[in-house]
């Protein structure tokens, strides 16, 4: 059984240029006080977060930049949201403007959208809404147990 205390939110950084991964997790890391119960995966590039996801694909949320080698952003999206799962929140970031992204943006599936230099609070926004929809298929799922076990002591009375 799921303890909902030992809830954590996983979440994958993808950029070519590692200082960038590393300011988003430091930003990521400011907004929730260091918590271990936010771990953090990088990767380097599209076919390496797609490689990593193979392995294992347990993650709840991804921040991927549209411009790297091999895979860029948009691609490793929609193959993401097509082949591995829907339920990855995926958010593309950007320094280009969000109106001359829209259209990739939409067929590449992403949840959202984030534009250079990236807003903590914009951050702490989404991973708030994550950590939310995961408690709550969490409590779903112990209900459904619950009331389950419920019908079978039920059938097991009568």
């Amino acid at each position: 059984m799921m303890i909902i205390a030992d809830i954590k939110i996983n979440i994958m950084l993808v950029d070519y240029m590692v200082i960038n991964r590393l300011i988003l997790e430091d930003l990521i890391l400011q907004a929730f006080n260091n918590s271990s119960k936010i771990p953090i995966t990088h990767a380097a590039n599209g076919e390496e977060a797609l490689a990593i996801l193979k392995d294992n694909y347990d993650y709840d949320l991804i921040f991927m930049d549209v411009n790297m080698p091999l895979i860029n952003g948009y691609e490793a999206s929609k193959f993401i949201k097509e082949k591995i799962s829907p339920d990855i929140a995926v958010y593309i970031i950007s320094g280009n403007d969000i109106l001359g992204e829209f259209d990739k943006i939409s067929q590449a599936k992403a949840d959202g959208y984030l534009e250079k230099p990236i807003d903590i609070k914009k951050i702490e926004k989404i991973i708030r809404e994550i950590f939310h929809k995961k408690i709550t298929r969490e409590v779903e799922d112990l209900w459904r147990t619950k009331e389950l076990d419920i019908a079978l002591l039920m059938k097991l009375k009568y």
